[in-house]
This record gives structure tokens, sequence and C-alpha cells, in this order.
């Protein structure tokens, strides 16, 4: 587990870097979707293979082994039970904070379910609605949209705000939110992975404002919008989509930026990274190996 820890870290540190320095700041907000979902899959699955290239065992090393071969089997109890043990107590720790994170997982998903069956339930021009007074700030959650009925009915919510959660509607946010949600349940160790939520959201935030301003918004006038939306403490609903989401400064800017990120360098450097990294992990696999079975046939051969 902490072998597996440490090598998915650096395949994640080094995927974040790519990201900041060629993507993050840059109009290719569906590549740089599918980038921070793809890079996150591959640190996450790639220390998972099992890589080794072939190199020679040294002589000494076999003929040790051929011997041993030919001896009865010796066991060393003792190292094993402590091994044992100190591993039990680890998954005991484990399985407290998983489950921990499993019940606030769920809880938040029984609440979305909740809320959108005591919503009164509309179609339109935006999809689908729910109307209901505890919504206190327009969110979104896969097909639907959660707006506030008495606001809605007084006519009090902006389109430009509706058009930008159609946009997490329509490009399917809650799927992204859903995966990066699950992984932390279970992977709640790996600290990347709060990075790459941040990151995530954040470009999603983007994406639902370039869809709400292709609308024929004015820009200064969304801007406007959203600023009235930070004067309110309403937190952002757990596992939704929401324009409440608090990186203000960086969403102006993308709103008016129109420069493109090096998309080919940024494959090329992941691709890069892939390679290093099993070309690293092959041979160490392969060396790791052997210096096992040398440490078990030095401490055979000393009891014998």
């Amino acid at each position: 587990m902490i072998l597996y820890f440490l090598k998915s870290s650096v395949l994640l540190f080094v995927f974040c870097v790519i990201y900041k320095v060629c993507l993050e700041r840059k109009k290719n907000l569906q590549f740089n979707r599918y980038f921070l979902l793809l890079s996150l899959c591959f640190g996450l699955l790639f220390p998972l293979i099992n890589v080794q290239f072939t190199l020679d065992t040294p002589v000494l090393i076999e003929t040790k082994q051929l011997v041993l071969e030919q001896l009865p089997a010796l066991e060393i109890t003792s190292i094993q039970k402590q091994t044992d043990l100190n591993f039990n107590y680890l998954k005991i720790v484990y399985l407290i904070i998983t489950s921990f994170f499993t019940v606030k997982f769920l809880t938040n998903l029984f609440y979305l379910i909740r809320i959108k069956s005591t919503s009164t339930i509309l179609k339109n021009e935006f999809g689908n609605l729910a109307l209901n007074d505890k919504v206190k700030t327009p969110f979104s959650f896969f097909k639907t949209i959660f707006v506030n009925e008495t606001y809605w009915q007084n006519n009090e919510i902006d389109r430009a705000i509706l058009h930008h959660e159609q946009g997490h509607v329509i490009q399917k946010h809650s799927i992204d939110i859903l995966f990066i949600e699950l992984l932390k349940t279970f992977m709640w160790f790996q600290p990347f992975l709060y990075l790459y939520k941040r990151f995530i959201q954040e470009n999603h935030e983007y994406l639902a404002d370039a869809y709400s301003l292709s609308k024929n918004t004015n820009i200064s006038q969304y801007q406007n919008l959203i600023l009235n939306y930070y004067t309110t403490s309403e937190n952002v609903v757990p596992l939704s989509s929401s324009i409440h989401f608090n990186n203000l400064k960086k969403r102006f800017i993308m709103m008016k930026n129109t420069k493109k990120g090096k998309v080919w360098s940024s494959v090329i450097y992941a691709s890069t990274a892939l390679i290093t990294y099993l070309g690293f992990v092959g041979i160490e696999a392969k060396a790791t190996e052997i210096k096992k079975l040398e440490t078990v046939l030095e401490e055979k051969f000393e009891i014998i």
C-alpha cells in the first residue's frame, strides 16, 4: 500500500505540474477536462501494473537458490507474525476512515434525492427544473436544475444563471464529480485527489460560463450577476454543480481569455512521464526481486 501510494503520488504530481504549466489558464476547456480525467486514471492505475524487465540473476544467487531447494523448508515465524500484526492494524484504521467517508458520500447523495423527491418538477427550455424553497442558490445534478420555487414564481432568477446550470447538465459534469468523490471515499489518503477535484470543478465552471456566454450574454453583465451570488453565505451543495463555486478571480480571467494551450506539448510530456515511469519501475521491480531473494537466502543459510 505504501509503495503504491508513493508511485501514484509521483505520477499525479508530474501530471499536475504539466496541467499547471501547459493548460490551466488556457482556452482548451474540453481538452483540459479529458486531460484531467485521463491523467488521473493513468496516475492511479499504472502503479498497479506489474512491469519487469529481463535482467540476469547473479550466478551466486542462482547457486544459493539451487542449494536451498535441496534442503528442508525452514520458516522464520516471528518476523512474519509481527508483519501480519502491523498489517492488521493498518487495515482496521483504513476500514474505519473509509466507512466514515462512505457514510458521508451516501448522506450527500440521499440529500439530493430527497430534495428532488419533495420538489415540483417543471420542464421548459432549460430542461428539468426542480422547484423547492429549500434551495437558496441554483445548482444542478445530472439532468436536473434545482432552483428556489418562490424566486422562480416571482421571475427573480436570471436566464444567464439558468443557462450556466444548463451547461453543467448538457456536458454531464455530475459524472466527473461522482467519479472523483467515489475515488476519495476509498482513496482518501491520496492528497492529489483533492487537488484534482479542485482542478476539475474549476474547469467545469469555465465550461458552464462559456456556455452561458454563448447565449449572447454580455460579459460585464454576467460578471456582475455572478458577483451578486458571492454576497450570500450559501455554500455549494455537495456532489452538485453550482455557479457559487469559489474561484471568482480565475473565472473572470478565463471569460476574456482566448489564448490556446500547448495541447500537443502536454500530451508529449505526459507520455514521456509514463514511459519513463515504466522504465524505472520495471528495472526497480526486478532489482527488488533479486534483492529480496538474496535476503531470504542469507537468512536461511544463517539459520542452517
